[in-house]
């Protein structure tokens, strides 16, 4: 813990004791750290010492999700008003959505943003319709913010 000291992290904060809290834990009750080749420990080295008094709550969401990550363990879900993530199998659109967001540099996690899509969508109501008019099909659609 005294490298997190030297590299700026505050051990009295509340961020850190909720990440050190998720290391622990782990630590602690998972059993497959060598059957999947993670170097827990360096776990720790590595993501403790990036939490700050600066550090956002969606900061901490992102840097939880990427200590959880290495493990590919389905079982494994984390999720808060900041994001949801688990490891579970992914269907192809959300590998294709997935690697879009990486490939734009987008950092945020796919649920989160298909979360902000949604909120985003929620905000119109939009009606759509098919009239025949003259013998002809005419598509309209509506919409309304609010």
């Amino acid at each position: 813990m005294k490298t997190a000291q030297r590299r700026g992290s505050s051990l009295s904060s509340p961020d850190f004791a909720r990440l050190q809290g998720v290391w622990r834990t782990f630590h602690e009750q998972y059993a497959l750290f060598e059957l999947k080749g993670v170097a827990w420990d360096r776990a720790h080295h590595d993501y403790l010492p990036q939490i700050n008094a600066n550090t956002s709550q969606e900061t901490l969401f992102a840097i939880m999700v990427a200590m959880l990550r290495p493990l590919k363990d389905g079982h494994i879900r984390l999720h808060s008003t900041w994001g949801h993530y688990s490891a579970g199998a992914q269907p192809a659109l959300f590998r294709r959505l997935t690697q879009e967001l990486e490939d734009a540099n987008d950092d945020r996690e796919l649920t989160s943003y298909l979360g902000d899509l949604n909120e985003s969508a929620s905000r119109h109501t939009c009606v759509s319709s098919t009239l025949a008019e003259k013998g002809a099909r005419k598509a309209k659609t509506r919409c309304w913010s609010g």
